[in-house]
């Protein structure tokens, strides 16, 4: 199902909350795509865009916890040639918001779509929303989409959740030539827990990469394994910032000391919030892929008994 709602709409949690909940009662397949329609001539800034992420994730988190069901989410790019053939693929009916004119919405989106199978939805007034910039540390709160010529992010990536979205989506909109995006390999992860249960790469790397498709991001990609602390940001000089969670802010430290070290310049770094976190210093009930690898431990178990 593709959701498409305003951008006032997208920074209030009162009315994603109502409309999370009345999505999935329609929605059998449970995965929801959302399209949000940006303010006309007014640029959307990584900090709107954060904002809006936080909100739209956060809230559909704990709709999910609620509903206790494995919902999927996507938050998309506003992307005037979308690929058709992925959204023909992932979507088969359209709710708009009342507060969109259809008008606003790139054909490639809804195209492949039966006029009966868009549905306007006239939902409740939106209350005063409220940016939070100060939630994030981001080297520049205003800039913009494809701003930054080579952006750097960097994970494991298992079992991809709404955090590595976040985090992912962010960089492929601050990137305007390329992403690299750095994997942990087999050899750091080893001790991880449930490790028996972590993804193969290629198995991550595809499902980033398919990520990536799916919101629309049309930036080139460079994959790197990573088996070391810094990854590609210590082998390739020619980067100009990195992507972070709050929680690896000290390890873009780490980083741009090394580069120091070498003689290259340091990054701008962008960190971004923990999804689910409670508290910004310990994330206490972060999400985690550990999470989903301890379910998948807890299902075989038992099975067994």
């Amino acid at each position: 199902m593709l959701a498409v709602i305003s951008e006032e709409e997208s920074h209030s949690e009162d009315f994603l909350g109502y409309v999370f909940r009345d999505l999935v009662k329609e929605n059998p397949e449970r995965s929801i795509y959302i399209l949000v329609i940006p303010k006309s001539l007014e640029p959307v800034t990584i900090s709107i865009l954060l904002n809006q992420l936080d909100k739209v994730y956060n809230t559909f988190f704990r709709v999910s916890k609620e509903d206790k069901k494995d919902y999927q989410i996507f938050s998309l790019f506003y992307n005037e040639n979308y690929n058709e053939t992925i959204a023909k693929k992932n979507w088969d009916v359209a709710t708009v918001s009342s507060n969109v004119d259809l008008s606003e919405i790139p054909k490639s989106y809804i195209r492949h779509l039966k006029q009966d199978n868009i549905h306007i939805k006239a939902y409740p007034a939106i209350q005063q929303f409220d940016l939070k910039p100060q939630k994030y540390n981001l080297h520049k709160p205003d800039a913009l989409m494809g701003s930054i010529s080579v952006v750097a992010v960097g994970g494991t990536f298992d079992h991809l959740h709404d955090g590595h979205k976040i985090l992912l989506t962010i960089s492929a909109f601050l990137a305007k030539d390329t992403l690299i995006i750095g994997v942990t390999g087999p050899e750091l992860l080893k001790n991880k827990k449930y490790a028996e249960y972590m993804q193969p790469y290629e198995n991550r790397v595809d499902n980033v990469q398919s990520f990536l498709n799916i919101i629309g991001s049309t930036v080139k990609v460079d994959f790197y394994e990573i088996n070391d602390i810094c990854g590609p940001t210590a082998q390739l000089e020619n980067i100009d910032a990195l992507i972070v969670s709050a929680e690896s802010f000290k390890g873009a430290e780490f980083v741009n000391n090394k580069r120091t070290e070498k003689g290259w310049k340091k990054l701008d770094v962008y960190a971004i919030g923990v999804l689910g976190s409670s508290d910004s210093e310990t994330f206490q009930n972060k999400m985690s892929s550990t999470d989903y690898r301890r379910l998948e431990y807890l299902k075989d178990n038992s099975r067994d008994t």
